[in-house]
């Protein structure tokens, strides 16, 4: 019977590094059922009847990621012989929270410490005696990377085959209430009793409808959670959780130790810099700007523009071959329009020279164009440029569908439908991705290089001043991604006044779904795209520090901080396909969503915009009539004190409460025909639009996101005050943008000064 290795770990432990070397080409490659996540399968080279299994890299098996359930139902159906642990030496503290987690399976564990040449160059030493002592399982040392330690590894295999594995301990009230539970899983889970009676205790149910439970042993279950849920004042999740930190700092500072005469490695230089208490929010600042000016560069702009004009809009000149001439022509062709309908409106016979002005929506002249009779006559033999005639012309999606439709004799509702309202809104969210597949590259290629660490760091030394945790700051990095995860990330948080507090400010952070409206309105409104850009994330941050400072005042939700540990990752160069691997899944889900929540949210602003009641019957209309027109134009007049009191803006801040996508979609859908740059040009000036940007970012989330502030927080007064709290506070900061542009920035470090000055004399004894 072949003997079943399955090797888990951080991800960049060196865990498929290990996997490679110790199958050769004995491996397969595919996809795990149901997902993108990649699988990895072999034999061991000096024995084929090993298999081995190179599972997801994971942090934790909580499971909230689609790589953690694949490791977590692997390890509970396959039923492993042994598990490889791989661990990254230099980032020990980090990779031991997964440790605890996988020796409550009770299967025979081998701890791998990888990279410990890099380890030993830092100055520091791991004591594996100790370590195997404190885990109860065998540790080995090697370096994937020099093939060192290797051959250890694999005689520690043959005798680890027989070892009866063991589990850690928690506190003596969280081990009463597990044994307790423990009756109710031994029964149907053998050796996985202890790892179910953890889930249970955790409230994760779906291991009680794996198990079996029934309804009245479920009671006493809850009522055995319900008991050390209020002997420590906590949720069960969080007590396990913080029982596992603490059980790893103390593993940390048993087994690590340090050289003190160490000489300061290339990292430690690096961090100097990096890390100075006057230096780091400058670098900091300058890092932001140096991924924008890529992000919002010339490139990403021109390619943004290609998908939404070219790509998803009409079409395109192949290699910009007679563009500039079309332009031209098209220039001439509207101007002769406008001298035809002045003179066809004014002309009694005797009108030989006219000036005529081009105006925009707000009534300012933008061209000014003297016109004589000879003008008229010429403009009267005029056509409309024909694309074919200048270069060669590639139709774009929204032109094929709309002449394929046609043929089909589609009727005019459903060609309009599909065209301006499925194709233009996707299309106008799809046209960012240049934008943001650059932004998520910048921002992959510093985590895996390790200066993320270190941005949390820094900001966790000036959040610490205002009452928030310094574990505050990682849901607000996570967050960045996505709100969802971010508001998720506040369960390692111990105390549940600034879990609350963290929660009510994870999402002022820009998440991806924002970024179209950021790119639209910086590139759009501003010279100096770029630091428009920066000071957004500048004003979510100083937002979260000002709703700290006004949390501090109620006297239930002040609480004070608690020390934030953190292991700096030794700073390395970003590996190739971990960056690619990481990118790819994140633009893969923001088009996913492109293609699934914002296709049906294009298709439901159009039919509102599109239909309208009229003696009780809905019947097609003018937009200005709908439905959506009726709706917005009765919002609208809220939102006029922040600048862009227009139903159209109002409405698609609306709508992006569903999806934040749907901001920029929407604007598409209601200004179907134009170029979307342009004309909200027309509409709003740069205070106006910058505003309408800042509300949007800081005001209530999509849907998701606030179930999950509902879900984490477990309260509807609470959950109902966060969301209310994040509306008013969107709109006052959008106002004082509107007043005051960038000045708002010093405005609020002002008001940031003073109230934490007035607190600490509050305070003074």
């Amino acid at each position: 019977m072949p003997l079943k290795i399955a090797l888990i770990g951080n991800p960049n432990s060196g865990k498929t590094t290990l996997f490679n070397i110790l199958t050769g080409s004995n491996q397969t490659v595919g996809n795990w059922p149901g997902v993108t996540v990649e699988k990895k399968e072999g034999r061991l080279v000096d024995d084929r009847s090993v298999f081995i299994c190179d599972l997801p890299g994971v942090y934790s098996l909580s499971p909230y990621t689609s790589e953690e359930v694949i490791v977590k139902q692997y390890l509970e159906n396959e039923c492993p012989d042994i598990i490889l642990n791989i661990v990254d030496a230099c980032s020990l503290e980090r990779s031991l929270y997964l440790t605890t987690q996988i020796l409550d399976f009770r299967i025979p564990t081998v701890i791998v410490l990888n990279m410990m040449d890099i380890l030993e160059k830092q100055g520091k030493k791991i004591d594996t005696e100790i370590l195997s002592d404190l885990l109860g399982c065998s540790v080995v040392k090697i370096s994937a990377a020099n093939k060192t330690g290797l051959q250890k590894l694999k005689n520690t295999i043959r005798l680890t085959i027989n070892n009866s594995a063991v589990n850690l301990k928690f506190d003596t009230t969280t081990e009463k209430a597990l044994n307790e539970i423990y009756k109710y899983t031994a029964a149907n889970s053998a050796n996985l009793a202890r790892w179910y009676s953890i889930k249970l205790f955790e409230r994760d149910f779906s291991a009680a409808n794996k198990l079996g439970i029934k309804a009245d042993a479920l009671k006493k279950i809850d009522s055995i959670i319900n008991t050390a849920e209020k002997a420590f004042q906590n949720s069960s999740e969080n007590i396990i959780a913080t029982q596992r930190y603490k059980m790893v700092e103390f593993i940390y500072n048993k087994c690590v130790v340090s050289n003190k005469n160490r000489q300061n490695t290339l990292t430690d230089k690096i961090d100097n810099i990096v890390t100075n208490k006057y230096l780091a929010f400058p670098i900091f600042i300058c890092v932001l700007f140096l991924i924008y000016s890529l992000a919002l560069g010339s490139f990403s702009q021109n390619a943004s523009e290609f998908i939404t004009n070219g790509l998803f809009g009409q079409g395109w000149f192949l290699f910009n071959i007679g563009a500039h001439e079309y332009e031209r022509d098209l220039n001439s062709y509207t101007e002769n329009t406008k001298i035809i309908e002045y003179f066809s409106k004014n002309d009694n016979g005797s009108l030989k020279f006219a000036n005529i002005y081009i105006y925009d929506q707000n009534g300012k002249i933008t061209k000014k164009i003297a016109a004589t009779r000879q003008d008229y006559e010429n403009a009267l033999k005029s056509t409309l440029p024909d694309k074919s005639r200048y270069g060669i012309w590639i139709p774009g999606l929204k032109s094929s569908v709309q002449n394929l439709l046609s043929k089909t004799n589609c009727s005019d509702e459903i060609n309009d439908l599909i065209t301006y309202g499925i194709i233009s809104g996707a299309g106008a969210v799809v046209g960012f991705l240049p934008q943001i597949f650059i932004l998520f590259l910048c921002l992959s290629v510093l985590e895996s290089c390790g200066y993320i660490t270190r941005i949390a760091f820094i900001t966790d030394r000036l959040f610490s001043r205002f009452g928030l945790t310094g574990k505050s700051f990682i849901p607000i990095i996570v967050g960045t991604g996505c709100g969802v995860p971010g508001v998720m990330a506040s369960r390692t948080i111990e105390s549940g006044r600034n879990k609350l507090i963290t929660i009510a400010t994870t999402t002022f952070m820009p998440c991806s779904a924002k970024l179209p409206l950021i790119s639209l309105i910086c590139s759009t409104f501003f010279k100096h795209r770029m630091l428009a850009a920066v000071s957004i994330y500048i004003i979510s941050i100083l937002s979260i520090i000002l709703t700290a400072l006004i949390f501090k005042n109620f006297k239930y939700l002040s609480a004070s901080t608690s020390p934030f540990i953190m292991e700096m990752p030794s700073y390395h160069l970003p590996k190739l396909s971990a960056v690619l691997r990481d990118v790819r899944q994140k633009v893969i889900s923001f088009l996913t969503r492109a293609g699934t929540v914002i296709v049906l949210a294009s298709i439901l602003i159009w039919l509102l915009s599109n239909y309208g009641i009229s003696n009780n019957v809905l019947v097609k209309c003018e937009i200005d009539n709908s439905i959506l027109a009726q709706i917005g134009k009765h919002i609208a007049p809220v939102f006029k004190p922040l600048g862009w009191g227009d139903w159209r803006f109002t409405v698609s801040a609306i709508s992006g409460i569903i999806a934040k996508e749907n901001t920029v979609s929407t604007l598409s859908i209601l200004f179907k025909g134009h170029e979307l740059s342009a004309v909200i040009q027309e509409i709003l000036n740069a205070n106006s639009a910058f505003s309408f940007m800042v509300f949007n970012v800081l005001c209530v989330p999509c849907i998701a996101a606030v179930a999950t502030i509902y879900r984490e927080i477990n309260s509807f007064r609470y959950g109902t005050l966060i969301v209310c709290y994040q509306c008013c506070f969107a709109y006052l900061i959008a106002f004082a943008v509107y007043k005051l542009l960038f000045l708002t920035l010093p405005v609020m470090l002002i008001i940031i000064y003073y109230a934490s000055k007035t607190k600490k004399a509050k305070h003074a004894p």
